[in-house]
């Protein structure tokens, strides 16, 4: 499958490696910082961005509100697996 997994997990070595990351301070990402929500979202659309893995690890982390990450899971998201802390989300259709 070619969807890409957007998430601030920086320990991917121990996942799939058929699994296409893109990281939150990704290089791609970063003139997006504080851009509106909808622009973003764009963004991550362009980016093939399908998926979004939130982790324990990132709670108030700055890079989360400059990119609007909440914003974007409440109305861009659907939640589809938890475990424990672990969130996984899917991008809704467009």
């Amino acid at each position: 499958e070619d969807s890409v997994l957007l998430t601030h997990e920086n320990r991917h070595l121990y996942l799939r490696d058929d699994i296409k990351f893109l990281h939150l301070d990704d290089y791609r990402l970063i003139d997006w910082y504080g851009k509106p929500p909808e622009e973003v979202l764009a963004r991550l659309r362009e980016l093939g961005v399908d998926y979004y893995l939130k982790i324990r690890n990132e709670r108030n982390h700055p890079i989360l509100e400059d990119l609007g990450i909440d914003k974007l899971l409440q109305d861009h998201f659907d939640l589809i697996y938890e475990r424990g802390e672990n969130l996984l989300y899917r991008l809704k259709s467009e």
